[in-house]
Formats: C-alpha cells, structure tokens, sequence
C-alpha cells in the first residue's frame, strides 16, 4: 500500500465518529387516520330490470323476449326516460333441460329461457313507483336491485374529505396532548380512500305482485373519505 494511500485512511478515521455525532435525531412523529362522512337525500336511482321468456324453440323464446323488452321500451319512452338513462345489460338465451331418461340416460331439453336485462336511471324519484309498476304491467318479471345516489357529488366529496382531515387533527390532537406534547405541524397527507352510495338490495317481483305504485323508502346516501396523517410532535 503506498504511502499517499496510508495517510489519507489515517486523515479520514478520526472523521468518522463527528460525522456520527452531528447527525440530528429522527423527528417525533405521530400518524394518524381520519374518518369524514356526509348525507344527502338522493335525486337519482338506478333500477336493473329485466323479462325472462320461456318457449319451446329458442327462436320462440326470444321473439317473446323481444316482444316484452319492446313493452318496457314503451313505457320508458312515455315517462320520459331515454338515450342514456337505459343501456342493456345483459342477453342470455340457454337450453332447459328436464329430469334424466331412465332409458336413454340423457337429460331431454324441454324449452329454451331467454333473459334480457336493463338499467335504468330515474332522475325524478317521484316517478320511480309509478315507473316500476307500469314496468311490471308491461311485462318486467325480474327487478334485481335499486341503487339511490346523487348526480352531482363533487362538493359532498369536498365536505368528507374536509371532515376526515378535521378529525385526523382532533384525534393527533388528543393523542399527543394526553402524552404531555404539543401538536405540530403536518408533515404528510394520503387519502385512504372514498366509498360512494352501495345499492340497497331488493327482492325481485313477479308482475302478479304488483298492484298500484310500488312504495319505495328514499331515505339518504352518505360518501365517506379517510385520510391518513402524520404531524411533528414539538
């Protein structure tokens, strides 16, 4: 090793341990998560719908299919619901197979089912009872859900954001001062996520059932927001 190498380990070691020394301490932090939620009473809902048709061919099957779902495009048009308030959701047309030949060992088909679904949006819920009813008259067998929300959710969603960053401070707040500290200020902001109105399930209906206008319960949607944040302790 020479003697320029020798000299400049000698000249770095006793470096190292100030450099150590002038290290600062990891700050004292506290991380907490916040919770906002805010209502609102809806001004839309969203209805899956659909007609199931049975015959003995599968042409037959959806020619009556076809036939219904053109009943139900009616009655929307009447209302007023168009373009983009409804869009298909599903078409199946299967086979229906009956109980096994002792014979033959197969399971003859006895008819074909075909099945046709459609989401619709209300945007005037004081029709929404009449909707459904006049749907079911007209040949729906099958309502599969009804999601209540809101049109415009933008500023919901600012006042949940808005709470939960409230709470995150009262809680880093309480925390902190209960230890005997001081809160400071925020060193980081995440969101942990939204969640908007989830469908309220409803039982499906035969068109027997229904008589008059469907009663249907509003009630509110809430949004939620979480937030994670982490603050200085002083």
């Amino acid at each position: 090793m020479s003697r320029l190498s020798l000299l400049l380990i000698a000249l770095l070691l006793p470096a190292a341990p100030a450099a150590l020394a002038q290290e600062e301490p990891a700050p004292r932090i506290v991380s907490v998560e916040g919770y906002g939620e805010v209502f609102a009473a809806p001004d839309m809902a969203t209805v899956r719908i659909g007609v199931s048709s049975r015959a003995d061919t599968a042409a037959a099957a959806l020619r009556e299919n076809n036939e219904a779902m053109q009943q139900l495009f009616d009655v929307l048009d009447t209302a007023g619901i168009v373009g983009a308030d409804r869009q298909t959701a599903g078409l199946s047309l299967f086979e229906v197979r009956g109980r096994r030949d002792e014979g033959t060992g197969e399971y003859p088909i006895i008819g074909y089912d075909a099945n046709n679904t459609l989401v619709v949006r209300v945007t005037k819920l004081s029709q929404l009872g009449t909707v459904l009813d006049d749907l079911t008259q007209a040949g729906a067998n099958n309502i599969q859900g009804i999601n209540f929300g809101v049109l415009e959710t933008a500023a919901l969603e600012e006042e949940a954001r808005r709470l939960a960053v409230q709470d995150a401070v009262s809680r880093a707040t309480l925390y902190v001062e209960t230890a005997g500290a001081a809160l400071g200020p925020v060193q980081s902001i995440s969101e942990r996520g939204s969640a908007r109105p989830q469908p309220m399930p409803m039982v499906a209906m035969e068109r027997a059932m229904v008589a008059d206008a469907v009663p249907v319960a509003e009630g509110e949607v809430g949004i939620t927001a979480r937030v994670g944040v982490t603050f200085l302790i002083e």
